[in-house]
């Protein structure tokens, strides 16, 4: 492909073999410019710093697709390398007709006129060598009966280039070169159907082998070794042995006698080879009890345990952007408020940050004055991401629908702008289509669970009520999310009914403004594993499909997070462990190995690279990104300066006296169940007065606390259960250490020590559930005299085992 800086111009390049091929070309310094079906998916690769030049949103089976392709190309100011990797197929041995045309519209029809006006832009330029590579396959070696159409459009695309070579001698055209590029099972969407696909190959090192044999100047180039191996052992197979061994099961596996006949040629030619791939194998897990769970998140043999999370973050979405995934969490009254986590596996998170910095902006229920909105506050949303921006959306039951936007999750996060002020919504979700247009969904329950589908603004900042179009009801139907794939919208929402559950359903449509009336289940109540059933479906860089979701029932813990599978089956995303039904039930675990392409080397082991974060010193001028409190606070009332490396929390008098659910400025985190946990909290409590409380608390709707209390000039040790107290023994020092411990059962011990070494055991509790949520940790200092008093806090340090 010779010296300095060349363009290439990749059709199909939002995804697989594409997206990677963008990746080794800007890397080695290619211009790129880059064109597929998704304007959105088009405008996200182009903001992931893979130096694109340009992009142009085709569809190669519409007649303008030419048309685009020349524009694309003036972009750029011309093009080296045209790269064609749109291309679909199906196993279809029903022979769906809507499938077999599908494909040959695309791999045919389409392949035709974009390879033709490359073939043509290329012989009216030969000043400069071109490149015309174009992804076919090993399929077309053979036909399939498992996949008609597919085999036979490949063997046309086989033929096809073989025709322009020849058509290049015959016009004596010398400066265009032709790569037909045949892979075998590449771990990309395409192969994300439901089937097992066997030896797949990496969609990144795959592209490498393209852009050097391209570089090479080889006309066909198949990929890899093994395939190369299998398409020589294929084409020793006679046709009248070949039509009666199918590969025709559904899971696309080789029926004996094949598998025996390659097994032998295997032997014979690779006699001395010895080839090792170690990829962990997933062990067998017996389904746990609930909680019970002695293991969760990544392990160190490269699998996952579900929960991936075994604390509340409840309410969740989810999306990817470039190689990063991206949830929100619903947060009701704390603040700050929608907690965003980050991750680059789906399993190993960490907290970005919130969205909503000030509560405030929603109501002053949801202030330090008034404190009513507990179970309530900032309830489900989605997040997504549209040209250049983060946009998160959001309803509160009492105040409406909410939106704000960021260039980044970590912020700065916009105002809050007011969508829709009324109450009785929940559980909204936003998409906008190929076209660029807005749409956001939402459910009323004061209707009895009515949908409505609202025209949006492009820039997310409103939504047409008038025009509200109803397209779902009844049952208990929230949990929305809107998707686009392949061609289809869909509505994905939770369902209950009595005496069988909740579960995951969707609606679909072609037309994002349709009816949709096409209408499926996707996986089971999955009742005794508590409900998995609402939040994100999400694409893995490895091209297989997840459903990052809580568990809807909630006890002590919260709605944890789990991740399930989805296989895309009929068109439709089925999740779960679908072995034994066409419906599928709760998965304990999953192979970590495909979703962990940012470790090096695979085989290595698998620690998180990132984590929740949970213990704090104190020692910056902000609180880390795990702390909120228990609604918005009272600024004045609390410093990180006023005393270096230690947060001091200043005692005000509660809404209501002695009760530590209506007292300003409690800090809190969430609670994790594992096999052991530890909190400990070093506290100075030199400065308090009469009347003041301080210490450490678990609170949701029941509470307790430890900590001390100051009275008639004394400090005390201070148990209390749900604001009742239980005084213990006077505190003379000037420091205090406080512990609780607790396991999976969710039973606290509260212990105190006065030299930080030796601690007495006072007060346990049952953590609890409450409100919508789940236990909170926490530490508080309030006054029921004056207001006056404070604590210094040095750490909180939160231990656990996984």
């Amino acid at each position: 492909m010779g010296d300095g800086q060349k363009k290439a111009v990749i059709v199909g390049a939002t995804s697989g073999i594409g997206l990677e091929l963008v990746k080794v070309l800007t890397a080695k310094g290619w211009q790129v410019g880059i064109a597929g079906r998704r304007q959105e998916r088009l405008q996200q690769i182009q903001s992931q710093n893979l130096d694109v030049v340009a992009t142009e949103c085709i569809d190669i089976t519409k007649e303008d697709a030419p048309r685009r392709l020349l524009t694309l190309i003036g972009k750029m100011g011309g093009m080296d390398l045209y790269f064609h990797s749109a291309g679909i197929g199906y196993q279809n041995p029903t022979l769906d007709i809507d499938k077999e045309m599908a494909t040959v519209a695309t791999n045919v029809v389409g392949f035709t006129q974009m390879v033709d006006t490359a073939f043509h832009y290329f012989e009216a330029h030969p000043d400069r060598p071109g490149h015309l590579a174009v992804i076919s396959s090993i399929a077309g070696t053979k036909g399939l009966g498992a996949a008609p159409s597919y085999s036979s459009t490949k063997r046309y695309i086989n033929h096809y280039m073989e025709c322009l070579t020849q058509l290049c001698h015959i016009k004596g055209i010398q400066h265009i070169h032709l790569h037909d590029i045949r892979p075998g099972f590449v771990r990309t969407p395409l192969l994300a159907d439901g089937h097992h696909y066997p030896c797949q190959l990496d969609p990144h090192k795959v592209a490498l082998s393209i852009e050097k044999g391209i570089r090479n100047n080889r006309s066909v180039i198949t990929i890899d070794w093994l395939y190369r191996l299998l398409v020589f052992i294929w084409r020793l197979i006679p046709r009248w042995l070949w039509v009666r061994m199918p590969v025709a099961s559904r899971d696309m596996k080789m029926n004996k006698t094949m598998l025996l006949f390659m097994w032998v040629c295997l032997c014979c030619l690779t006699a001395g080879a010895q080839v090792s791939v170690n990829v962990p194998e997933l062990p067998q897990r017996s389904e746990p009890t609930w909680g019970d769970w002695q293991s969760w998140g990544a392990q160190e043999d490269g699998i996952y345990w579900n929960p991936v999370i075994p604390a509340d973050y409840s309410d969740l979405d989810c999306i990817r952007v470039g190689d990063d995934y991206y949830a929100i969490s619903s947060t009701m009254q704390f603040a700050p408020g929608m907690t965003v986590l980050h991750s680059k596996d789906l399993v190993n998170w960490e907290i970005a940050g919130h969205a909503v910095e000030d509560v405030s902006q929603i109501s002053k229920g949801m202030t330090w004055k008034e404190m009513d909105r507990y179970g309530r506050g900032v309830w489900a949303g989605t997040i997504r991401y549209h040209q250049g921006r983060f946009y998160v959306f959001f309803g509160t039951p009492d105040e409406g629908y909410f939106m704000t936007s960021a260039e980044t999750v970590e912020g700065p996060w916009e105002p809050l702008t007011v969508l829709l002020a009324e109450p009785g919504w929940d559980d909204c979700t936003a998409l906008w289509d190929e076209k660029g247009k807005g749409w956001f969904v939402g459910t009323s329950f004061r209707e009895g669970y009515k949908t409505y589908r609202f025209p949006m603004a492009e820039d997310g900042k409103s939504i047409d009520r008038e025009r509200a179009t109803l397209i779902n009801e009844g049952n208990g139907r929230e949990a929305n999310k809107l998707l686009w794939h392949d061609g289809y919208y869909y509505l994905i929402f939770s369902e209950h009914k009595n005496g069988v559950g909740r579960y995951v359903m969707a609606k679909r449509d072609r037309r994002i403004d349709g009816k949709f009336l096409e209408e499926k289940q996707l996986l089971l109540p999955c009742v005794k594993e508590h409900e998995p059933n609402q939040g994100g479906i999400v694409e893995g860089k490895d091209g297989r499909w997840y459903f990052l979701t809580h568990h809807g029932s909630g006890d002590w813990n919260g709605r944890i997070v789990s991740l399930l599978p989805v296989e895309w089956v009929d068109g439709w995303p089925m999740m779960g462990d679908r072995s034994n039904s066409e419906l599928g039930k709760m998965v304990w675990g999953g192979n970590l190995t495909p979703l962990t392409s940012h470790l090096t080397p695979l085989t290595s082991n698998f620690p998180p690279l990132i984590s929740l974060q949970r213990s704090d010193d104190f020692d910056s001028e902000r609180l880390s990104a795990q702390w909120q409190w228990n609604y918005q606070p009272r600024k004045e009332m609390f410093s990180l300066t006023e005393r270096k490396g230690w947060l001091r929390l200043k005692a005000s008098v509660p809404l209501e006296k002695g009760r530590l659910l209506k007292a300003c400025n409690t800090l809190t985190q969430r609670s994790f169940r594992t096999r052991w946990n530890e909190v400990a909290v070093k506290m100075d409590i030199s400065q308090a007065t009469e009347g003041m409380r301080a210490g450490l608390c678990h609170f949701a709707e029941q509470s307790a606390s430890l900590g001390i209390m100051c009275e008639e000039g004394k400090c005390y040790v201070e148990y209390r259960k749900n604001d009742h107290a239980e005084r213990g023994a006077e505190v003379t020092g000037q420091y205090v250490w406080l512990k609780s411990t607790w396991g999976l059962d969710g039973k606290s011990q509260f212990s105190y020590s006065i030299d930080g070494d030796h601690y007495l055991p006072m007060g346990t509790y049952q953590l609890s559930w409450g409100f919508y949520r789940g236990d909170r940790i926490g530490v508080f200092c309030f006054n029921d005299l004056t207001e006056s008093g404070w604590v210094d806090v040095d750490y909180l340090h939160y231990q656990m085992e996984k």
